[in-house]
């Protein structure tokens, strides 16, 4: 039986903006997958003392900037449990449930250089094989992995498919705080814009 792939994209998206779009888009094209699915996490292990905006704030931006694009689509499957859930635990559970996909783990370069302090992240990468999008330096060949260059080494379990194509360089840090300054920061779909000034999100983060 031929297994079709799906990327699975995992994040807080607070906000969704155009470098998770097109590592997404480019994922899909470069690996000829079927679907990538966003995993929008109720609240990330590794960011557990940070308030995250509404759940369905931010599903609601993610169907706005992903509307109109083949493929591409959401899984709720983090949201709906309600509690922290660690990726090892989503795409063994997807894998279960989905026999026919082959999974494939979408990442951004940073989220690659937190993969060693993960929870099991040699059987994560087992299940799913990881596909990196850099941001700028091209870890292909400098095998820069921060202070975590061997523990990465060692973690890894199968081969980092490596998207080509120029980095895209987006912070959602620092387009909250462009946000909150009340302007209407570029790289990011002008729908989700309006929703976010509809809502009054992100207001929070306005500096005395």
């Amino acid at each position: 039986m031929t297994r079709h792939g799906i990327g699975l994209f995992g994040g807080s998206f607070d906000p969704v903006h155009d470098a998770h779009l097109e590592l997404a888009r480019r994922a899909k094209k470069q690996l000829s997958l079927r679907e990538v699915w966003f995993v929008p996490a109720w609240q990330p292990p590794h960011k557990s003392e940070q308030v995250l905006s509404p759940a369905e704030d931010r599903l609601a931006m993610l169907e706005l900037a992903i509307e109109g694009h083949k493929g591409l689509a959401i899984c709720t499957i983090e949201i709906d449990q309600q509690e922290v859930a660690y990726s090892v635990q989503t795409v063994d559970a997807l894998t279960h449930t989905h026999l026919g996909a082959r999974f494939y783990l979408l990442l951004g370069e940073d989220s690659l250089r937190e993969l060693p302090r993960w929870r099991e992240p040699r059987r994560l990468l087992q299940m799913a094989p990881p596909v990196v999008m850099p941001r700028s330096v091209d870890l292909r060949r400098s095998g820069a992995f921060g202070e975590g260059g061997r523990k990465m080494s060692a973690v890894m379990g199968s081969s980092i498919i490596w998207l080509t194509g120029p980095p895209v360089n987006l912070s959602s840090t620092d387009l909250r705080a462009s946000l909150a300054r009340g302007e209407r920061p570029k790289g990011m779909n002008p729908k989700v814009i309006d929703y976010i000034e509809k809502q009054g999100l992100y207001r929070e983060h306005i500096l005395p």
